[in-house]
């Protein structure tokens, strides 16, 4: 038995000791996880090798044109299908974290890491909204980049020019700790013969080979099969957990057990961290922590620039009304899946080390250490491949599977962070339409724009793989970046309405919360070496009001100086006006996006609202015995268990439900277009610069009113077509043909 069952002297419950752990489940991972992931590395090959042939139109492909080349690597064209678009956007949400660092963060917390499952479902209401909009609008406008949006709505160089930081930054960060993560996890399959960096490296090759060649659709197509993959793994792995390993309440019980009669049969100096806070109800500080996760997700996720790309290659809206559908389910089961295999390996794989007993609970195996959190995915599944053939291959597919969703979230990661630099930042400096480039003659400006990209992606890659020997924990990771990328979100929802907002307003807005996320999360670092790392968890730290985290006041902050800043009877000021026809108000109006859509056709928003409503209530601020305060890391009041999980879990699980069911079915009967929708096309996403401005805008020089972009609108009637050509303040010139 481990240490601190010996050294207890007395006879413990059934449930406290782990079964049998006599197999080395640390020494034998078997051929099989090789075997598919080497068929998981050769299909990426195979993709590298298309993406080139079509690239330079060999074997009989059709060459991309060179017009299209942009919107081919960055959007696909707008080509995504029903499935491939589904699982592309189900495995950039399901991360590595989502496979690895969740059943870990379970396993060290206990019921808290339930978070993962309640807190998150109400982002699916914003996700659908902010898709369906977006979608679109880059269809009739044409939009590439994923702030091609705030370019158009804004017009402000100087906007544009910061939500493409704002949001490239934390992306790039992102891939940086996924090639951290599946080297570690690579080096731990291998037992420690393949170094994680070298695993890395070849990892990152891969992926810039097919991401260079072969642009969205080949990230989409690798998604698509990992995602698959993880799916169908985790609906089967739901098996193994209860046949084999016996289900959850056996884990529930040693949680409740050790978090109260442990306190008595291990005294000081046993430090209570390294036991789980036990069968409780939610206290204060943890209520305080889920609000900071749910609300961050809520703002921000749905704009991540990896997410937003994935909207604007949607084929049509049909297929992101089929997505939207889908996400809530697969959300279930991954990350049921997930945090049952953390509850699982709670049991099964205890620390045990005398040292956790004596003060030192960050020494390895300990609750508190990170990287024992990241083994504790791989130890339940190496333990099922040992028992027999069937879940040898199954455990070896997941295994193979976790390594390639981190590809997934570093691949989506570099492209979207490429996609913002190329065609934000040097887009607008490469403005003519051709070049002269010595030995290689004239080229035109888009040609000259994929090369940067590509070029781009090469270098933020090796920027995240040679970053990643950093230490980051992934959790605190998610939690900064969302909490500075939900400052961006004032300049999407406010601009995608008339709102009567200016575009200095959100540029003063989107300044002021980024600065109070960035200044509290680092003006007294703990760790004391710049790294800015604030516990994901903890509440303790939040300023400058108590149980409000600096991001959401830095968001509060930044929609009220948005809303006042507007009223101040000023035009729009702009340091440099990007060129351009504005869009139409038919295209701002609440009902633009669309024939009918949940959330404002009769009755489904009914059920759609209710839904959301439902969702609001996956957090159990509405039960009477949360709000205990007490000390982190410990739970409140003591709850009754039922069915290996406590009563509270059940009925937010139960609201959550509903609200699925409520927001799936309104999406499926409420969602619909007509078949013949006005169709707008704008010139460019990202227009150069123009002194041609409005009435207080601030201009370059240099520049004539000849530079201003034009837009055309067709109009389609019966027996004729209107055309409006749109020019400088709106005005159109009609002309039937």
């Amino acid at each position: 038995m481990a240490f601190y069952y010996q050294a207890v002297g007395t006879i413990l419950p059934d449930f406290v000791y782990p079964p049998d752990t006599s197999i080395p489940v640390d020494d034998s991972t078997g051929p099989l996880v090789w075997v598919f992931l080497g068929a998981y590395l050769c299909f990426l090959l195979c993709i590298v090798a298309y993406g080139f042939a079509k690239t330079m139109g060999l074997c009989g492909l059709k060459k991309v044109a060179s017009d299209d080349g942009l919107k081919d690597h960055f959007v696909a064209n707008r080509s995504l299908g029903y499935m491939v678009l589904t699982l592309t956007v189900f495995a950039t949400v399901y991360s590595g974290y989502t496979v690895v660092g969740v059943p870990g963060e379970v396993w060290q917390t206990g019921l808290f890491g339930f978070r993962w499952f309640l807190t998150p479902i109400i982002m699916f209401c914003p996700m659908a909204m902010i898709n369906s909009r977006l979608q679109y609008l880059s269809s009739e406008r044409n939009y590439i980049s994923p702030i091609g949006f705030i370019s158009d709505r804004w017009k402000s160089r100087e906007l544009t020019t910061l939500c493409a930081l704002v949001m490239a930054f934390p992306a790039a960060v992102y891939a940086m700790s996924q090639f951290k993560s599946m080297g570690e996890t690579v080096e731990a399959l291998s037992d420690g013969k393949i170094e994680a960096f070298d695993a890395a490296s070849t990892f990152c090759a891969i992926m810039v080979l097919y991401e260079v060649f072969g642009g969205m659709r080949a990230i989409a197509w690798t998604d698509a099969l990992q995602g698959g993959i993880l799916f169908l793994g985790f609906i089967l792995f739901f098996i193994v957990q209860w046949e084999f390993f016996g289900g959850i309440e056996p884990s529930a019980q040693k949680w409740n057990y050790l978090a109260t009669e442990g306190l008595q049969l291990f005294p000081p100096p046993a430090p209570k961290t390294v036991f789980p806070p036990g069968i409780t109800m939610l206290s204060k500080w943890q209520l305080e922590s889920w609000f900071t996760f749910a609300f961050t997700l809520f703002w921000s996720f749905g704009f991540y620039p990896h997410m937003v790309l994935r909207y604007q290659a949607a084929k049509s809206a049909s297929v992101l009304k089929f997505s939207n559908a889908v996400q809530p389910i697969g959300h279930c089961v991954v990350m049921l899946g997930s945090i049952f295999t953390g509850m699982i390996a709670y049991r099964w794989f205890p620390y045990a080390i005398p040292e956790c007993f004596i003060g030192d609970t960050s020494a390895p195996g300990c609750l508190s250490n990170d990287e024992a959190k990241g083994m504790i995915f791989g130890k339940v599944v190496r333990r099922a491949i040992q028992e027999n053939l069937g879940y040898n291959i199954l455990g070896s597919m997941m295994l193979a599977a976790s390594v390639a969703a981190f590809m997934s979230t570093a691949d989506s990661a570099i492209h979207a962070t490429s996609s913002l630099i190329t065609l934000d930042i040097f887009k607008p400096i490469f403005s003519a339409e051709y070049y002269s480039c010595g030995p290689c003659g004239l080229l035109k400006q888009e040609t000259i724009l994929l090369f940067l990209g590509k070029v781009v992606s090469l270098g933020v890659a090796i920027f995240a793989l040679f970053s990643s020997k950093i230490d980051m924990s992934l959790s605190a990771l998610l939690i900064t970046q969302s909490a500075v990328l939900m400052q961006i979100a004032p300049a999407f929802w406010l601009g995608f309405y008339k709102t009567g907002v200016k575009a200095h307003a959100v540029l003063l807005g989107l300044i002021a919360g980024v600065t109070i996320s960035i200044y509290f999360q680092c003006y007294e670092d703990p760790t004391g070496d710049g790294r800015c790392i604030r516990s994901p968890a903890y509440t303790s730290w939040y300023e400058p009001i108590d149980g409000i985290h600096p991001a959401v006041f830095g968001f509060i902050v930044n929609v009220a100086t948005c809303l006042v800043v507007s009223l101040i009877p000023v035009g729009h000021l702009r340091l440099c006006r990007i060129a351009g026809d504005e869009i139409p108000d038919s295209m701002l109006a609440w009902n633009a996006d669309g024939d009918q859509r949940p959330w404002r056709s009769m009755p489904w928003c009914f059920v759609w609202w209710g839904g959301v409503l439902l969702c609001a209530f996956t957090t159990p601020w509405w039960n009477s015995d949360a709000w205990e305060v007490v000390d982190e890391p410990m739970g409140g009041e003591t709850a009754k268990l039922f069915m290996g999980l406590p009563e509270w879990i059940w009925h937010c699980g139960a609201f959550g439900v509903a609200g699925i069911f409520c927001i799936v079915t309104s999406l499926i009967f409420g969602w619909s277009d007509n078949a013949n929708p006005q169709k707008t096309v704008a010139v460019d996403d990202c227009p150069a610069y123009t002194n041609d401005a409005e009435e207080g805008d601030a201009v370059t020089s240099g520049q004539t009113g000849e530079d201003t972009q034009r837009s055309v609108e067709l109009v389609q009637t019966q027996g004729a077509v209107e055309e409006q050509d749109y020019t400088k303040g709106g005005q159109p010139r009609s002309a039937m043909i």
